[in-house]
């Protein structure tokens, strides 16, 4: 958890804790939860007819056994294709084990009928355990912050993001022994949802398995630099570390040998699934540009943005793509480039990579897993940033990848008819 609120502090995230007003009195305060005590009594009653209503129509109603589940997130679900969102590793997932009956559910749209799933009296005790880690997560708040000035968070921020786990574990526990489930997959296990999905399944004995969802490298803290795992592993890891390679195989040296968790080499399933593509690169034009972003609080370098306003729309199209994590910003970002005509953004952002991958020229990224992808498809991809550069410098030193950190470089790069 610390990592976590650690990682997303640094990537400028906001503090994953509901906005309340401090200018509130103490006596204001009590008065308005006075007042609100006959409305709570309704909720109360409300929330516990629901719950009974559906345990009685599960009981009544015969229920498919779905022994194999993939828990995705609404972030994601980033490819929008015939209407529908689909998380692309569930897909190839699917693709991939055609004889296994593998069922998605979305955390997010699970946690909004938690109250079909746990009855009011449990979710009040789970509220009362998050309640009640107040005070010892206080003391590690104040141990970390004098290790760690930058980071700020404070122990409601630690309660909140506990709260939401718990709750999830409850969900998945009962999801899990209703439908008699053996495996789970799913893709960032640093979530409250994934997380609260491996601590059912370790103590259920389920086996979970988080399929790496893109570069691992010394800039993913949660993925590595681990060194003191407990021999019985961490409740809230999953038990099987599916890799696409050997580069990430190696960063994880501390799992190979591990009593619990286990880590093997799978490949990439979305790339398994593909079609290799070969693009014409950089020798018409317009030369069609895919940019892909990366969720910090400034994606876009000046000197890019430098050469976009500078570049006509007879020489390069570009295509923004969102990060799933940035969708939020999606307005932000095509006001920002409401005045170029040669900018496109929503329909790369939604559209399945492999499916836009074929109508691109050359590929840009800070350090985003896309330059693989567009290798895959034989697309000259460049890295931006210094980031990118110290992660990829093999790739980039032996001549598949390649790297641009000014305006003149980016511009040669885009350019050339570089097939490479």
């Amino acid at each position: 958890m610390i990592r976590i609120l650690m990682y997303f502090q640094m990537l400028n995230y906001k503090d994953p804790v509901p906005v309340t007003n401090k200018s509130t009195t103490k006596a204001k305060r009590k008065l308005k939860n006075f007042l609100r005590r006959p409305f709570r009594l309704l909720t109360f009653f409300k929330d516990y007819v629901v719950y009974v209503f559906y345990q009685l129509v599960h009981v009544l109603t015969k229920k498919e056994e779905k022994t194999c589940i993939f828990i995705t997130r609404e972030e994601d679900r980033k490819s929008l294709f015939s209407e529908e969102r689909l998380n692309p590793f569930y897909f190839s997932t699917q693709k991939l084990f055609p004889n296994t009956n593998i069922h998605e559910y979305c955390a997010e749209d699970l946690l909004a009928i938690k109250h079909r799933l746990i009855s009011p009296f449990r979710i009040r005790s789970i509220t009362r355990d998050a309640l009640n880690q107040k005070k010892a997560i206080s003391e590690v708040c104040q141990y970390t912050n004098s290790l760690f000035p930058d980071f700020t968070f404070g122990a409601i921020a630690y309660v909140w993001f506990l709260f939401e786990i718990l709750i999830y574990r409850e969900i998945y526990r009962v999801m899990f022994k209703r439908n008699k489930v053996n495996t789970v997959f799913t893709t960032v296990y640093y979530s409250s949802s994934s997380m609260a999905a491996a601590w059912a399944c370790n103590e259920m004995g389920i086996d979970v398995v988080e399929i790496q969802h893109g570069q691992q490298g010394k800039i993913s803290p949660l993925n590595n630099d681990w060194t003191k795992l407990p021999k019985a592993g961490y409740l809230l890891m999953p038990k099987f570390f599916w890799v696409w390679g050997n580069l990430t195989l190696n960063r994880k040296r501390v799992f190979r040998n591990h009593e619990f968790h286990q880590i093997f080499v799978g490949g990439n399933p979305n790339l398994s699934i593909s079609t290799r593509s070969n693009v014409k690169s950089g020798t018409h034009k317009p030369i069609h540009v895919l940019f892909a972003m990366q969720p910090i609080q400034h994606p876009l370098p000046q000197f890019l943005l430098d050469l976009i306003s500078e570049l006509h729309e007879s020489e390069v199209i570009w295509h923004i793509r969102l990060h799933p994590r940035m969708i939020d910003r999606l307005t932000e970002v095509e006001e920002l480039f409401a005045n170029s005509p040669n900018v496109e953004i929503r329909i790369s952002t939604q559209t399945p990579l492999y499916l836009l991958l074929p109508q691109i020229n050359k590929v840009l990224t800070l350090w985003s897993t896309v330059v693989y992808e567009a290798c895959f498809f034989h697309i000259p991809a460049c890295i931006l940033s210094a980031n990118g550069k110290n992660l990829m410098k093999d790739h980039i030193d032996s001549g598949l990848l390649h790297y641009a950190g000014n305006r003149e470089s980016l511009r040669s790069f885009i350019l050339s008819q570089s097939s490479k």
